[in-house]
């Protein structure tokens, strides 16, 4: 399954349960709220190969299973326990930050396609909502690049654009969802961004050239993950 559609399938689980329960409110008993944020988990998780993520879908289903069969476990140190072993599988398998080399390849091609060639706007913003989209950058006019994922995939192409600023900056706002950013070898990335239970990632060498343009990263990435391809 392509890693995009994994919401697609969140989504349609979810709408199946509320329909079938509208009909058969005896079900909501059976899939509760906490089977259903367990199945959310750890669907998301296996979609971003994130450990955290399914590790804390084990976490609800462990309430759900004790709710539901009256286990005798204490909850909060099983639960804590489990993001914990997810914490350290997901560091294990996969670092926070990385540099490796990957050969460039295009991970969204069947999404929507967008380019933006025009240098009259400094500030670009690209939004992505519950589905994929491509975006091919090639201004020689940008001061600030906006990109925001939530519940999708999105592709940012930045390896023919420029910054024009003596502060440029990449903001990301990436929630539920896997973005990845191509840019180009001689831009040295900042990364201020904060990421929760997220991964922001590298591939790729950037350039040993002097004339580096070092370029700030910034916003927040929550629950997803990002990767920045030289």
């Amino acid at each position: 399954m392509k890693k995009g559609y994994i919401w697609y399938l969140l989504l349609a689980a979810l709408a199946c349960y509320f329909i079938v329960t509208a009909f058969f409110p005896a079900l909501h008993l059976v899939f509760n709220t906490m089977l259903i944020l367990a199945i959310a988990f750890i669907l998301m998780g296996l979609g971003s190969r994130s450990a955290i993520l399914a590790f804390i879908g084990l976490g609800f289903l462990s309430i759900y299973l004790k709710d539901t069969f009256h286990f005798h476990y204490s909850i909060g140190p099983l639960f804590a326990g489990l993001v914990l072993i997810g914490v350290i599988i997901n560091g294990i398998l996969k670092p926070r930050y990385s540099y490796h080399y990957k050969k460039y390849f295009n991970p969204y091609f069947e999404g929507n396609k967008r380019t933006y060639d025009s240098d009259d706007e400094a500030n670009i913003y690209l939004k992505t909502l519950f589905s994929e989209n491509m975006s091919y950058i090639t201004s020689q006019q940008i001061s600030h690049l906006f990109i925001t994922t939530k519940f999708g995939g999105q592709y940012v192409d930045l390896s023919q654009a420029q910054f024009m600023t003596d502060s440029p900056e990449i903001h990301l706002d990436v929630s539920f969802a896997d973005t990845t950013i191509r840019i180009p070898s001689h831009w040295k990335i900042i990364n201020k961004a904060s990421s929760p239970f997220a991964t922001i990632s590298f591939s790729g060498y950037p350039s040993t050239e002097d004339q580096q343009i070092t370029v700030l990263l910034t916003g927040t990435v929550a629950m997803g993950t990002v990767n920045i391809q030289y």
